[in-house]
């Protein structure tokens, strides 16, 4: 992943930020080789220390106040170590980012175990150092957005809205989403939430359009340009919708979709996710070279489908596929058309079986309101905000909201 440098040179009594690493393990000899091999990175300070995870977080007289980011000994199994992770989170302080590294081969339920009690990365301890130096990424980077920028910097939640199958309801979703979420007041209840809506379907999105927001031309500029995004280019990209959220609109000319390199991904959604809340992203069906560090920062990816077995085979391989490499990607399964049924039907028990995870969340069908919302270009959640279809979608913007306040999920 290739790191943008700041440019402070506006700011010329800026001290230079450092992260600093304190590199752990139980294992004599194992951090301080882990220590010597980030030490040699610029803006890193590293200390070593001979402890487990599990024993930090019990000392009485543990001080983190000089400590941005944890690298540890993965323990495979270890309970004691889990509960250790847990009690480091919940310090009332706590803005600590964590990194395991492990010389064994874990499975992916022991990754997820250690993803859910706060793990930003795990990776395999080599000798090779550019693995280990990957530190760095997983620091705070908010506190260096304000000294490079000023003003209101936050810290976002990224979403990825994609589908098993065309004509399930993709765009409306995000659209429906972004309404209901610019309803909801930001932590410290100063303010409603900044909402943004990325169409990433460059070649055949159509979100901008279903409701008369159209790109001014800073997309295509985007793309043509092959440079990475910087604050203004992020600006530039913004379409407003009354006063609701904001729009990146699919732009007019086709582009292919490799026009968009992963280092512009990555610096975009880095970008955006200090400039708003929540960031939704309608994701094209096809995949591309930018979806690996997409999937890197998306917080949670919500795939809609319906339940006949081609589309519950594709989610599968659509799981399957981004979890090859992003083994802790929340994956959360929406169901698409269909009113949830007061007992569920064989088929859906049989999906969740194959699919690994609870149906949860079920939008049912509702042609005459959608189609009177895409009569005025509006979202259903404005035009008819008491509609079975908004209904549905509460829920899930709750499991959305409270993402946004757990203290374990990706932080800019």
């Amino acid at each position: 992943m290739t790191q943008i440098a700041p440019d402070m040179s506006a700011l010329p009594h800026a001290q230079p930020l450092v992260t600093r690493i304190l590199s752990i393990s139980a294992t004599p000899g194992l951090a301080e080789m882990v220590g010597r091999g980030l030490a040699h990175d610029d803006g890193v300070s590293v200390r070593s220390q001979k402890i487990s995870l599990a024993d930090l977080a019990d000392d009485p007289a543990l001080d983190l106040t000089e400590t941005d980011v944890i690298v540890f000994e993965v323990q495979p199994g270890s309970d004691a170590e889990l509960a250790g992770l847990r009690k480091l989170q919940s310090r009332e302080d706590n803005r600590l980012r964590f990194l395991g590294v492990t010389s064994e081969t874990l499975s992916m339920s022991q990754v997820r175990q250690l993803m859910e009690a706060g793990v930003d990365e795990v990776m395999p301890l080599t000798l090779r150092r550019p693995e280990l130096a990957d530190a760095v990424q997983v620091a705070p980077v908010i506190e260096e957005a304000r000294q490079r920028r000023g003003g209101d910097v936050r810290n976002g939640v990224i979403l990825g809205i994609t589908q098993s199958r065309g004509g399930i309801g993709c765009t409306s979703t995000v659209l429906n989403l972004a309404a209901l979420l610019t309803e909801r007041k930001r932590k410290d209840k100063s303010d409603p939430a900044k909402v943004a809506v990325i169409d990433l379907d460059f070649q055949n999105g159509v979100l901008g359009a279903s409701i008369d927001v159209h790109d001014s031309g800073a997309y295509v500029d985007f793309l043509k340009a092959q440079a990475p995004a910087d604050h203004d280019v992020a600006r530039k990209l913004m379409q407003p919708f009354r006063a609701r959220f904001d729009v990146m609109a699919a732009p007019t000319q086709i582009a292919p979709l490799d026009a968009m390199s992963p280092q512009m991904m990555a610096t975009l959604l880095d970008e955006l996710r200090l400039m708003y809340d929540y960031v939704i992203l309608d994701l094209p069906r096809a995949v591309a070279q930018w979806f690996d560090p997409m999937l890197s920062r998306v917080d949670q990816l919500i795939v809609l489908t319906d339940l006949t077995v081609h589309s519950t085979r594709q989610v599968r391989r659509m799981i399957d596929g981004f979890s090859e490499d992003h083994v802790g990607l929340p994956v959360d399964v929406v169901v698409s058309m269909s009113s949830r049924p007061f007992s569920l039907p064989q088929a859906a028990r049989e999906a969740e079986k194959f699919l690994d995870r609870k149906l949860t969340h079920w939008i049912p069908r509702d042609d005459r309101t959608a189609r009177q919302a895409a009569d005025v270009g509006e979202p259903m959640a404005i035009r008819q905000p008491r509609s079975q279809v908004v209904k549905a979608l509460r829920p899930v913007v709750k499991t959305i909201v409270d993402l946004a306040a757990a203290s374990t999920r990706r932080q800019a």
